[in-house]
């Protein structure tokens, strides 16, 4: 049976959870209404309490009509949090809210402070001659050897990256297309095996494609549903 719910935060967007090496449960979310950004919170009784959130620090980045939403957290075998989320430009609505950078930050600490935040790709939203697509749609894994991997949407031409970090999120490589086709259909489904092979599945506009990465690159992908634009989230 489920116990009843425990309100953790309020005026809140988005949010993801995970379990890190002591048992312990971390939450991250939007924290929209007070512009706090990307926050973070913590229990240690399973469940039953949670600590004050601690939010990760934006500097000037964010400007009106901006929000900080669709954090997705992954937690590596030290207890270190890797975090990656979406800068939102409304400023254009009510037709469209446009993805404006994927970011990313870490905590070495169990949340309680943060680094400063990456920028993984980031465009100017409201520069009426940029041509391009906008970076959306940012995931974060770590595999079974610590590497942190982030796949996402990417800035000009809405294809599948993924860059990888092999110093828990100090330094990063260049980033490489992971599958060559376009389309804003939600996170990608990623799984990491026990020998740090990356399984990638996304719903693109050319149907439902899969591929896998074994570190050294990315097999070809292959179509799991082959009508095109039948796949979505």
């Amino acid at each position: 049976c489920w116990q009843p719910p425990t309100r953790i935060a309020d005026g809140t967007y988005q949010s993801d959870v995970a379990m890190d090496p002591q048992g312990r449960l971390h939450v991250v979310y939007g924290s929209v209404l007070d512009g706090m950004g990307i926050c973070h919170v913590l229990s240690e009784d399973n469940g039953d309490t949670w600590g004050p959130p601690s939010c990760i620090p934006h500097a000037d980045t964010v400007r009106e009509e901006e929000h900080e939403v669709m954090p997705r957290l992954a937690i590596d075998s030290r207890g270190f949090l890797h975090v990656v989320w979406e800068l939102n430009d409304h400023s254009s609505l009510p037709w469209l809210a446009s993805g404006r950078a994927v970011y990313y930050a870490r905590s070495t600490d169990g949340g309680e402070s943060w680094s400063n935040m990456i920028a993984v790709d980031e465009v100017d939203s409201r520069d009426k001659a940029r041509k391009g697509t906008h970076p959306d749609w940012g995931n974060v894994a770590v595999d079974s050897e610590d590497r942190v991997h982030i796949v996402w949407v990417g800035s000009p031409d809405m294809l599948r990256y993924h860059q990888w970090s092999n110093d828990g999120g100090v330094t990063w490589t260049p980033r490489q297309v992971a599958i060559p086709s376009g389309g804003y259909n939600n996170w990608q489904g990623m799984a990491i095996d026990g020998d740090g092979t990356l399984y990638l599945v996304w719903a693109s506009l050319k149907g439902l494609e899969y591929t896998r990465w074994d570190g050294r690159g990315w097999a070809p992908p292959v179509s799991l549903e082959g009508e095109v634009g039948a796949a979505h989230y």
